[in-house]
């Protein structure tokens, strides 16, 4: 897509969380222990794409689901400038996650919140809002879990009706959300090697395999981008493979969650400005490795981010 005709991307959340965290040393579970409050924070996958696209200075539209009492605190946390929230309201509150960092020990304890869920109304007045945005000229990002209430059935209607009007699906899902790809044809899965193998039913521990597996969804899936954690990502398609990785670390990584959400938007802005599929993903694993030096989920540097940059290596696989 050339550079002057950008795309709009509409990250859709489905099931956000309010992010607790709390630094705790010498933690051993079973006892007590004193800790520190260090930040409560509008989280979910898709509410940390659209955080990292704000810094990366990219636009996007945020809609979802929020609990009504937590509406303000999502809409607030971000810059009107860049980030449009048309967020639905629900009666059920937000869901609320914990994590414990024992910096003591460099050690992260994460208790999620499975939530309180969704009604059918709630479900089609969401379906209605993205059939209405839908278009050829728009990629529509689906990042997370599904809350209770939202069957996959309902997803993959919801994702039916908006591929129906042209847009072009990313998915960033797990489990039996992700597994709709075997119905509905998307443009992008953004899978990590452990979800990438449940998903094909194929073992993901070498080059070869990862290619193998992400080839064989069939034509429903036009590209992976597999998150492989500390050795960086592959683009597959049907024409190519790519790997992109970090010979080092720039320093130490201090929390690991949300990276791949940044993964995924570092490649999405990237590629929303017509760059080449190896400068894309570049621009992935800079903003991925830029996310592990932040104690908040979806928080980049860009400074950071486009130091990184030049040093990721991007190789082509001939498999």
């Amino acid at each position: 897509m050339p550079a002057h005709e950008p795309p709009q991307i509409v990250c859709v959340t489905l099931n956000p969380a309010v992010d607790r965290t709390f630094e705790v040393n010498d933690l051993e579970i079973g006892q007590h222990a004193k800790g520190r409050l260090v930040f409560t924070h509008p989280a979910g996958k898709a509410v940390n794409v659209a955080r990292v696209l704000q810094h990366l200075g990219r636009s996007c539209l945020l809609t979802g689901f929020v609990g009504e009492a937590q509406r303000k605190l999502f809409e607030d946390s971000f810059d009107p400038a860049l980030v449009h929230t048309q967020f639905f309201g629900v009666r059920t509150p937000t869901r609320e996650n914990i994590t414990l960092v024992d910096a003591s020990r460099g050690t992260e304890t994460h208790v999620r919140d499975i939530g309180q869920g969704v009604g059918e109304d709630d479900i089609s007045k969401l379906t209605r809002k993205l059939e209405i945005l839908a278009r050829p000229d728009v990629w529509m990002v689906f990042a997370g879990s599904l809350p209770q209430g939202l069957t996959v059935e309902y997803f993959w209607s919801m994702l039916q009706a908006v591929v129906g009007r042209g847009a072009r699906v990313v998915l960033d899902s797990s489990e039996a959300a992700l597994a709709v790809v075997r119905k509905v044809p998307v443009w992008l899965i953004k899978p990590n090697l452990r979800e990438l193998a449940e998903l094909a039913g194929m073992p993901t521990g070498t080059p070869g395999q990862i290619v193998a597996a992400a080839r064989s969804l069939g034509k429903a899936t036009q590209a992976a981008l597999v998150s492989a954690g500390e050795d960086g990502c592959y683009l597959i398609d049907r024409r190519r493979a790519l790997h992109a990785h970090l010979t080092r670390l720039p320093r130490k990584a201090i929390n690991t969650v949300g990276c791949g959400d940044s993964l995924l938007a570092g490649f999405l802005a990237a590629r929303a400005e017509g760059r080449r599929a190896e400068d894309c993903l570049r621009h992935a694993v800079a903003a991925g490795t830029g996310a592990c030096f932040q104690l908040r989920a979806g928080e980049v540097d860009p400074a950071e981010v486009a130091r990184i940059v030049p040093q990721v290596e991007v190789e082509p696989l001939n498999l």
